[in-house]
C-alpha cells in the first residue's frame, strides 16, 4: 500500500505547489465566469503566502501530489488554493 505522508509547506514547494493548482483550476476555465483567481498564483505569490501563513503538501514518495494553504482569519481558520 502507497503511504501519503501530510507536512508542512516550506518555501521550497512553491513551485510543486503552483504546479497542482495550475493543473487543478485550469480545467475550470471553460466552465466558470471569470476564470479562477487561482491561476494567477506563482511561485512568488505561493512563497510569500507560506512566508506569512502557513500551508500544508501531501505526498507520495517524495513527490507532491496535494496542497492547500492555512490562514488564521477571525476567530477562524481558512483553507484556500486545495489543489490535488
Amino acid at each position: 500500500m502507497t503511504s501519503v505522508t501530510i507536512r508542512p509547506a516550506v518555501a521550497g514547494d512553491a513551485e510543486a505547489i503552483v504546479a497542482l493548482i495550475q493543473a487543478a483550476f485550469t480545467p475550470l476555465i471553460a466552465r466558470v465566469d471569470p476564470p479562477p483567481g487561482a491561476l494567477r498564483e506563482t511561485a512568488a505569490t505561493i512563497g510569500a503566502e507560506l512566508a506569512a501563513h502557513r500551508g500544508l503538501v501531501a505526498e507520495i514518495g517524495g513527490a507532491v501530489i496535494g496542497s492547500a494553504l492555512l490562514k488564521h482569519q477571525d476567530d477562524g481558520l481558512y483553507l484556500g488554493r486545495l489543489a490535488v
